[in-house]
């Protein structure tokens, strides 16, 4: 039998607050010991009335959950502020957008099986995703589901709405860089991995993740990740990264979609989503070219990681 270990989940919020309240309800309402797992919330500096709701629950004298303030800093300065503030052995990260299955945070825990293993990656499932937009998010955004438990392979971690880590891991390589403004949650992956530790997949650690995009969002998250994420990444790990393989990999993708679309059409009447089939395509060659202005846009601006602000 699992031994039942101290968490402490941490809850990314900013603007969002419907989104939230349905976010914590999941985590005040978990199946697992109530006196063996906190809550801390992480708000960026939001304009929503987040602390109405979080006294809401206050009032009810609930010890779990608490909350902190940051100026709007990244992602990374916020998971950090949650990590700082964080008591438990696991720490798991969900983001304010997302909603956690009821055995999520059992089903994390469950995947730590030895001292090795530095973190567990959960399932990330799409929200009642309706339009193309939104479906093609789910697509794009979430971890490549392998269909069983089982160790991730080399740079590839967590995604950072649905993550845990050892919490003596995170301190062993001072946790996220905050200089990886875009893709943080790979950053860290590799920081970890390189350290001697391995991630596991929790295929039932299941988040519902809610895709709010347009088409602008899609491709200006597109960028930013490119920008801001992957430039600094392979600044940061030559050997693992190379810029121009990225650069070149974005733009021969384009020929070889435009190239695939005559049986794309051709196997359309065998899809149940018939219409999301005949646009994945084309949504696949606006986010490569989103991605190659960002590259394109990192090199002329000079944007570059500095090792000695680590």
């Amino acid at each position: 039998m699992n031994t039942i270990r101290k968490v402490s989940v941490v809850l990314l919020t900013y603007n969002r607050v419907g989104m939230f309240r349905d976010c914590l309800d999941s985590l005040v309402h978990q199946n697992y010991p109530k006196d063996r797992y906190e809550i801390i919330i992480g708000d960026s500096s939001t304009t929503d009335d987040i602390k109405t709701i979080y006294k809401q629950y206050d009032l009810i004298h609930d010890p779990r959950i608490s909350y902190f303030y940051q100026e709007r800093q990244g992602l990374p300065a916020a998971r950090n502020m949650g990590i700082e503030h964080s008591s438990g052995d696991i720490v798991c990260f969900i983001d304010d957008d997302a909603i956690a299955d009821e055995n999520w945070i059992l089903n994390l825990t469950q995947g730590f099986t030895d001292e090795k293993i530095g973190g567990v990656a959960g399932n990330i499932l799409g929200y009642n995703s309706t339009g193309i937009i939104e479906k093609y998010g789910d697509v794009l955004f979430s971890r490549e589901d392998p269909g069983r438990d089982t160790v991730l392979p080399k740079n590839n971690g967590p995604c950072g709405c649905n993550a845990s880590y050892r919490r003596d891991v995170l301190s062993l390589v001072h946790g996220f860089d905050p200089q990886i403004l875009s893709a943080e949650d790979l950053d860290i992956a590799l920081k970890i991995q390189k350290s001697g530790y391995s991630f596991r997949y929790a295929r039932n650690a299941i988040v519902f993740h809610r895709q709010r995009l347009t088409l602008k969002e899609l491709r200006a998250r597109a960028y930013t990740l490119t920008k801001y994420g992957m430039k600094l990444i392979s600044d940061k790990y030559p050997d693992d990264y190379s810029y121009s393989k990225l650069l070149l990999g974005y733009i021969f993708r384009i020929p070889y979609k435009l190239a695939l679309y005559p049986y794309v059409i051709l196997v359309t009447p065998f899809q149940e989503d018939k219409i999301f089939h005949l646009a994945r395509p084309a949504l696949d060659i606006l986010v490569s070219l989103s991605r190659i202005r960002g590259c394109i846009s990192a090199l002329l601006q000079n944007v570059r990681y500095d090792p000695a602000r680590q």
